[in-house]
């Protein structure tokens, strides 16, 4: 699957529309960087991020979290676990958010949408050796353990979604 069949949507245009375009259900969701509608590149240790990830979360609510993370960076509201990255270290100066679009996919349940949330973010340290920026809360243990886990053979390290690895491997 490529980029093209990705859908990316402004979070200033969702939060216009009070996220009436996401879905209430279980999914995994994206955050990006755009200029233009592109993405603007990322460097990172394991090279250059050309899909501009900023965080990978998960959620059994997507439209709540998505909603939560607008309020975390436009009005320095701690309902978001990038709130505190944010406040921290000053991302907020770098990253306006005019600039900030999401994708997300749809899941049966909330234990799907954490397997996907947790495969592509293996997928992405592995290729990038770090996290996305925003994704500084990275529960050590579970990553270590999906590490030792080879991928698609235990439900700790699910086969990666199409969509997911789509959006994480531009």
């Amino acid at each position: 699957m490529d980029d093209a069949r990705v859908n990316w949507c402004k979070l200033e245009d969702l939060a216009r529309r009070r996220f009436v375009d996401v879905p209430k259900s279980p999914g995994v969701y994206f955050v990006r960087c755009s200029r233009g509608g592109k993405p603007v590149a990322i460097y990172r240790l394991g090279g250059r991020d050309e899909g501009s990830i900023l965080y990978i979360g998960s959620s059994k609510d997507l439209r709540k979290r998505v909603g939560r993370f607008w309020r975390a960076i436009t009005r320095g509201v701690g309902q978001h676990t990038v709130f505190s990255t944010l406040a921290v270290c000053g991302l907020s100066e770098l990253v306006k958010s005019s600039a900030i679009d999401v994708s997300w996919k749809a899941l049966r349940s909330p234990e799907d949408a954490e397997r996907q949330e947790w495969a592509a973010m293996y997928h992405y340290c592995r290729k990038y050796k770090e996290p996305p920026p925003l994704n500084l809360i990275v529960e050590r243990m579970k990553y270590m353990i999906l590490g030792l886990g080879r991928l698609g053979e235990t439900p700790l390290a699910p086969e990666i979604d199409d969509y997911v690895k789509s959006v994480v491997n531009p």
